[in-house]
């Protein structure tokens, strides 16, 4: 709707609905109606914004969320993922800077108080919210309140030989795997370990659903075997350990919200109706798609999806070109 101030009319935006007048584009060069569009989608609705660099994503994200307090919104209901912590810190500040200049503009005190309100708000790498999710649930998962992350590199290597050298004594008469050095035996099981790791594996699909293919020399037989045995012993063991100590570490956030999204009686448990806006989208791994599917089907979480699938830097850990397909076809 307009109004007329001072002999000009001056457009108000509701919704994203309102057409914009030729005079706005005239007088404003720099106005920019796809931004404009996606800052002012409807409330209710998921948007999956591509763009690539340079070309304000983190101002339509700001103001997005502008826009949403103005629908009374609360600021505590809007959750805001990044994918470092710099980016992070990056995003506090400028919508904090956003927000002190409106209040210095137009001596508003609600611009104040949303600025002080910055250093509490949610805005955090995905892992850190991948914590507090699983500290809200500790309990479904056999972890105390105060879960703390630690690394558990050393206790894992030390499981390994442990039950190496008991594979061994069972198998001691087999000269093939008796022919390589102990040491390399560790290195080779602790490497495969890390690439499961990136791919979010549970606990039960590491004991029970990992294929080792087929061996045509069945004298290389024996590996898979103790492959089989080690990996399903070790992780039985290093869980009961981080469960003794109440910690997990930083890939067991990938494994436990696996487990955690794929259980809707588990994820029902937390708050409705949040407002989830997520940066850099194309460095999204599976686990990270399926949890954000997840929030949006049995929460409904509203999505803000911004990225630029030119610009994915994380394929090497997992993350997949495809999540904004994946995404879409996720959530119903």
């Amino acid at each position: 709707q307009e109004k007329n101030i001072v002999g000009k009319k001056s457009l108000v935006i509701e919704d994203g609905k309102a057409e914009v007048p030729k005079y706005v584009i005239k007088d404003f060069p720099f106005f920019n109606y796809n931004q404009y569009k996606a800052i002012h989608i409807p409330v209710e609705e998921n948007t999956m914004i591509t763009a690539g660099a340079g070309t304000g994503k983190t101002h339509v994200m700001i103001d997005r969320i502008m826009f949403l307090l103005t629908k009374d919104v609360r600021l505590e209901d809007i959750i805001m993922i990044t994918f470092t912590n710099k980016s992070t810190d990056e995003m506090k500040r400028r919508f904090k800077d956003k927000l002190v200049r409106l209040f210095r503009l137009t001596g508003l005190l609600k611009f104040s108080k949303y600025a002080e309100s910055i250093k509490d708000m949610n805005i955090s790498t995905i892992h850190s919210f991948s914590k507090l999710l699983l500290k809200s649930q500790a309990h479904e998962l056999g972890y105390g309140k105060n879960i703390s992350i630690r690394n558990f590199v050393q206790e894992r290597k030390i499981i390994i030989k442990k039950l190496i050298d008991d594979f061994y004594q069972k198998n001691s008469n087999n000269t093939n795997i008796n022919s390589l050095e102990h040491y390399k035996l560790v290195k080779v099981i602790e490497y495969i370990w890390d690439e499961i790791d990136k791919k979010g594996l549970s606990t039960e699909q590491v004991k029970n659903n990992l294929d080792w293919g087929h061996v045509f020399d069945k004298s290389q037989s024996n590996f898979n075997e103790l492959f089989e045995f080690v990996f399903k012993f070790c992780i039985e063991e290093l869980d009961q350990l981080k469960k003794e100590h109440n910690s997990f570490t930083t890939d067991d956030l990938i494994r436990k919200i696996n487990e955690f999204s794929s259980n809707k009686n588990s994820i029902k448990q937390l708050n409705k109706n949040k407002y989830l806006f997520l940066d850099e989208f194309q460095d999204s791994d599976n686990t990270q798609i399926n949890l954000v599917a997840s929030l949006a089907n049995y929460l409904e979480y509203k999505l803000f999806i911004v990225g630029d699938v030119k610009q994915s830097i994380y394929r090497f850990r997992g993350a997949d070109y495809r999540s904004f397909d994946l995404l879409v076809e996720k959530v119903r």
